[in-house]
């Protein structure tokens, strides 16, 4: 295979440090880390021998080194360092935080970091180290980079092989030999220590670079958290933990990293502990809030409720993410109740402010959402449905939000068992964005409060009509012309004042044909809504219920697209629409009511067929008993002796 020189360049330096791993790895770990072996180049640096091969056989002067040192950080380690560090900004960009639960440690995903520019990484650290003398101060540093990039790509073996080789590779020696680790050969007077020693002068401190060997640990004890090795992990951190040559610097670090094994260990409150002495490690002010957050949670599932509150209460101050901030001042509610008076008022008056604010007003629909369920804490339905729609008002774009409220609406009045409502809610959730719980819930409720809905309508509306036919002539009459113009506001037609107070449940035969075009009226026909409204029930009168689509006039077409509808799944829905296709006069409107014998029985029917479906619908669908008997009880008081009662 034919390779371009780029591409030999890249093959060849891939080769080289391969091989200086196998031979690693493949020799006793007491050996010299930088031993020589020959490997062939391609023909293109037959000739050229790299500075890494010339360590140890040329001198290192002062200004070889400077020279190695500056090149090898400014042109090698600083650009693969920017670009990992945009890696983990662009993955942090793209998480998204769900503060109804537990939040993961890290803001970011390993999963994203792994899709970045990772190669390109290893690509310079390899070329840092290879064509460079290996003297450089630089050179540790370079292997540690080029570990964390193995660690972000999800390559944990070769990130544990990285970190290993610079336990060993970078760890004292003694005239270039390998000293065993933490023994007393290492010279470290009884002391058992793993650490390298560190200087402390201040001339050291400004004229030398900390060695990265110390770090390696901490990067190796979260190879081993990511790749779930928990042991491990925990019994490295407890040996730095004590290890008295461990480095003050790194100590916030090492807190971070115990802090994040205890996090998956489940040890709740240890882990919050030790992020609180991590805090410094927070890239901005965000992740600091956010880290106390994530303690406050962990301290509410060590039950130290207190503590919880307090640190609940120091993320509101520090967060610049609204959202966050409604979270915690829920949950400060749900852990302050009965302990503090007015609590619960005290932070839903605090988020109907932040309602009020213009900073929040992209949020709006989780704080009224957040509020609807504090007021459903107390029990106050009526102020949590009221919230609730405020949540749907001022939703854009939020889809998932506007489910969850759907939801809650739906939940919330099925417990009150305003199963219409229920259902109405119920019927506007769009079920692929809840959760698998919740999806089940409402698909197991939705077709059952379909039925139980459009019984209530009847049984409502029967009941309703038969109080009528009760009352007095004039009383009904009265009534019944104000529900027509009611009715008739709300549809945008205009009042009919002269119209007699008849209550024939017959329409005359001799009733006078108006001729709704008849050049006696001065307004357009069709800016005329009360004429509008009676050619609309002229034509049903004669050609029936047609719909919108082409050959209205045959009626085989107009059965055709009516098949497919089934008269009970929509009996609300098509017992609406012919309330709301027929002519609103008061003639039309008393003709509903029974005052007949026949119009009473059919009406005493429609009840007792409606409660019976509602029961068995109780019982079968929904298994919800309590209310089956309430409906089968209120069907035998109802109607005793009817034929449904067996």
């Amino acid at each position: 295979m034919k390779l371009r020189p780029y591409e030999r360049n890249n093959w060849w330096i891939a080769t080289r440090l391969a091989c200086i791993f196998a031979l690693f790895f493949l020799t006793d770990s007491h050996a010299q880390p930088n031993l020589s072996f020959e490997i062939k180049k391609p023909k293109k640096f037959e000739s050229r021998t790299l500075s890494s091969e010339k360590s140890g056989s040329t001198t290192f002067p002062f200004t070889k080194r400077f020279y190695n040192n500056t090149v090898s950080r400014f042109n090698y380690y600083f650009n693969a360092n920017q670009i990992l560090t945009g890696i983990i900004d662009s993955a942090k960009s793209m998480y998204k935080e769900d503060y109804t639960k537990l939040l993961s440690f890290y803001n970011y995903s390993l999963d994203e970091t792994a899709l970045g520019q990772i190669d390109t990484i290893i690509y310079k650290c390899t070329a840092g180290i290879l064509l460079h003398d290996l003297r450089s101060d630089w050179v540790d540093k370079l292997y540690l980079l080029l570990g964390k990039a193995y660690l972000y790509r999800k390559d944990f073996d070769s990130a544990t092989h990285i970190f290993q080789y610079i336990n060993y590779a970078f760890a004292p020696k003694d005239n270039g030999y390998d000293l065993p680790i933490g023994s007393n050969a290492s010279n470290t007077n009884g002391v058992f220590t793993i650490a390298t020693r560190e200087k402390t002068g201040l001339w050291k401190k400004v004229m030398s670079f900390p060695p990265g060997r110390n770090e390696s640990f901490i990067l190796q004890a979260r190879t081993y958290i990511e790749n779930d090795q928990l042991v491990e992990a925990a019994s490295l951190l407890e040996l730095i933990r004590t290890d008295p040559n461990f480095p003050p610097r790194l100590q916030t670090d090492l807190n971070e990293m115990i802090a994040y094994v205890m996090y998956k260990q489940e040890l709740y409150g240890g882990a919050a502990d030790h992020l609180l002495k991590a805090l410094k490690n927070a890239a901005n002010k965000f992740e600091t809030a956010r880290w106390e957050f994530l303690a406050a949670q962990l301290y509410k599932k060590a039950n130290k409720d207190s503590l919880a509150i307090a640190l609940f209460e120091r993320s509101v101050q520090h967060t610049t993410d609204p959202l966050m901030e409604v979270y915690a001042r829920l949950n400060m509610v749900s852990l302050a109740a009965g302990r503090q008076e007015n609590a619960l008022q005290k932070n839903l008056d605090e988020l109907l402010k932040m309602a009020r604010r213009d900073k929040y007003t992209v949020h709006r629909d989780i704080i009224y959402y957040t509020a609807a369920e504090l007021e459903l804490k107390r029990n106050n339905y009526p102020a949590a449905h009221d919230l609730l729609l405020n949540s749907l008002k001022f939703n854009e774009n939020n889809d998932e939000q506007k489910q969850k409220s759907f939801l809650l609406l739906g939940d919330m009045n099925y417990t009150r068992k305003a199963y219409a409502l229920s259902y109405r809610y119920y019927d506007s959730i769009q079920i692929s964005l809840l959760k698998e719980t919740d999806q089940q819930r409402v698909v197991e409720r939705r077709p059952a409060l379909k039925i139980i809905s459009a019984n209530q309508y009847i049984i409502g509306k029967e009941d309703s009509l038969l109080h009528l036919a009760s009352l007095p002539e004039e009383e009904r009459a009265l009534i019944v012309k104000k529900i027509v113009k009611q009715l008739r506001k709300e549809r945008g037609l205009k009042d009919i004042p002269n119209e007699p107070l008849s209550f024939g449940n017959t329409l005359s035969a001799t009733s006078p044909t108006t001729d709704l075009f008849s050049a006696g009226s001065a307004e357009f026909y069709f800016l005329n809504t009360t004429l509008k409204a009676r050619g609309l029930s002229e034509f049903k009168s004669r050609w029936g219920n047609r719909p919108n689509v082409d050959n209205w006039r045959r009626q085989n077409a107009v059965n055709s697209s009516l098949a497919g509808i089934t008269p009970t799944a929509e009996k609300k829905e098509s017992l609406t629409a012919k309330e709301e296709n027929k002519e609103l006069t008061i003639e039309s409107v008393s003709n509903d009511i029974p005052l007949t014998d026949t119009q009473k029985n059919n009406s005493y029917s429609a009840i007792q067929k409606a409660l019976l479906g509602n029961a068995t619908t109780f019982q079968q669908q929904l298994e919800d008993f309590p209310s089956a008997i309430e409906m089968y009880e209120e069907l035998l008081k109802r109607f005793p002796g009817s034929g449904e009662e067996e």
